[in-house]
């Protein structure tokens, strides 16, 4: 069959041979890690069951919960919310499983159910606040923030990226808190809201983050 495909590889064996191959990884991180990017790859492609087939095998946990966050958002933009929901809950890790409940209420938000859409997003900044890493958590809540702006909800958007600017200044380190504020800065140019981007830029102590923002 691997041959076959090699003389008409089609998009499903190609991703099917990868499996095999990354299979072949003696290590298991980096196993985990190469299965991962394969399940995303089903799961863009919209091969929801093989994704989740490859997605069992994965060891690694932040690995794994990568792997089922690309699927469940997969789900949410095929209106499949019901689904979506269903694999959000098998997330492990906080960031990914953030990322997903953001993605379904981006689409429920674009279905019109706008009530149950802000819900949804209040269940996600949960989500990011129970990030282990302080510094991690004001980049996951700018993603969240980027998420209500592209679902039309200007002023929640901007109410969640003062939260995440809230939590990086409460991060005591230095390094820390730079690399918080460096993230919500990125985000914030992404909206297009340089003004805002600039403003938190100028809050950035450390001068490697400080710079690595501006140039972003």
């Amino acid at each position: 069959k691997r041959d076959a495909c090699y003389e008409a590889p089609t998009r499903h064996c190609i991703l099917s041979v990868a499996v095999f191959e990354a299979n072949k990884i003696d290590e298991s991180y980096w196993r985990s890690l190469a299965l991962s990017e394969i399940a995303d790859a089903q799961a863009k492609a919209g091969d929801v069951k093989s994704a989740f087939a490859t997605a069992k095998t994965i060891e690694d946990t932040k690995n794994r919960s990568f792997a089922l966050s690309a699927i469940s958002e997969r789900q949410a933009k095929a209106g499949d919310i019901s689904s979506a929901f269903a694999t959000a809950k098998t997330i492990e890790d906080s960031t990914y499983r953030s990322s997903a409940l953001s993605a379904i209420a981006e689409a429920q938000a674009k279905s019109d159910e706008i009530i149950a859409s802000r819900s949804t997003y209040a269940s996600a900044i949960k989500s990011a606040k129970a990030i282990q890493e302080a510094k991690q958590r004001p980049s996951a809540i700018s993603e969240i923030a980027l998420s209500q702006l592209t679902a039309g909800d200007i002023k929640a958007s901007q109410s969640t990226f003062g939260l995440a600017i809230n939590l990086a200044e409460t991060i005591e380190n230095s390094k820390h808190r730079s690399f918080a504020l460096c993230g919500v800065a990125q985000a914030q140019a992404k909206a297009g809201d340089i003004k805002a981007a600039f403003a938190t830029v100028k809050m950035i102590d450390d001068a490697f983050w400080r710079l690595y923002a501006l140039n972003e």
